[in-house]
């Protein structure tokens, strides 16, 4: 979030605990298990008083080698009173991390969403990257109401 994880009034806060870890372990779910060992996992979080009107969001790290994830959100972002485009998107590949955020004075190039995809490409003074991604089923992200939090 750069600069913007130390406004105070800022509705969501965003941080990545971990772009790329190896996981272990077993889920059984109605006596189906699913063996994760070997798996690559990715860790992140959110808090605040509320999830941002729009958003977008890709993440992963399913690629042949380990070492390697994209993670990448786009969101309209409050701010005193009105409202902008805000976005962070981070390749991790050879151990270095490729940042592009609106803190960093990166644009957007190409956003369009279809029924089918979202197609997303990015650019900083030294790097452009494109992202394409075949969209899933949704569902609902359940977020308690605003009057539930604390000042809220």
């Amino acid at each position: 979030m750069g600069w913007y994880a130390w406004m105070p009034f800022m509705e969501c806060y965003h941080g990545v605990v971990s772009l790329d870890h190896g996981i272990e372990g077993r889920l059984t779910v109605n006596g189906q298990t699913i063996d994760f060992g070997g798996g690559r996992g990715y860790t992140e979080k959110d808090w605040g008083q509320a999830f941002p009107q729009a958003w977008i969001w890709y993440q992963t790290n399913h690629f042949d080698q380990p070492g390697i994830s994209l993670t990448s959100s786009v969101a309209i972002i409050p701010w005193i009173g009105r409202s902008f485009p805000g976005f962070i998107t981070g390749l991790w590949h050879g151990g270095v991390l490729y940042r592009f955020a609106t803190y960093t004075g990166a644009s957007i190039e190409r956003l369009e969403i279809t029924d089918r995809q979202a197609c997303l490409t990015v650019r900083n003074k030294h790097h452009r990257l494109e992202m394409v991604a075949t969209r899933a089923e949704g569902g609902l992200l359940h977020a308690p109401p605003r009057s539930t939090w604390a000042g809220g």
